[in-house]
């Protein structure tokens, strides 16, 4: 890169989210819920997951806004385990922000058991 040409921090943060240990795909959206980029789903899967994602990130807000204080009621993530995946999304101003990984085992150094004894990163 030349000295003239400045650094995209937004593309340098999703290059650094897709070199990821357990990355299996992301999808960026805007307030409406249409898809800007995504890698690792097909069009329809982005589809229902972007439409899924955004009414039960919004439902979220509105839960925390009436069981807090004002001052402490917003809702930075929300994070979604399931069996072999996890599905994290996060807002900033007018856009999401949704990865999908796969969980990380831990290799415990000194286990009596080997390979079997790791336990899923969180």
């Amino acid at each position: 890169m030349s000295a003239d040409t400045p650094e995209d921090p937004v593309a340098n943060m999703i290059t650094d989210v897709m070199d990821g240990p357990g990355y299996k795909g992301m999808i960026i959206c805007n307030a409406q819920g249409i898809m800007i980029r995504y890698d690792g789903f097909n069009y329809q899967q982005g589809l229902v997951l972007t439409n899924g994602i955004l009414g039960l990130y919004n439902h979220c807000q509105n839960s925390m806004k009436r069981l807090m204080v004002p001052d402490e009621s917003g809702v930075e993530s929300v994070r979604i385990k399931c069996a072999t995946f996890e599905i994290i999304c996060t807002q900033h101003g007018n856009f999401t922000f949704i990865v999908k990984q796969s969980f990380v085992p831990d290799s415990v150094e000194g286990d009596e058991e080997g390979d079997e004894g790791g336990e899923a990163k969180y």
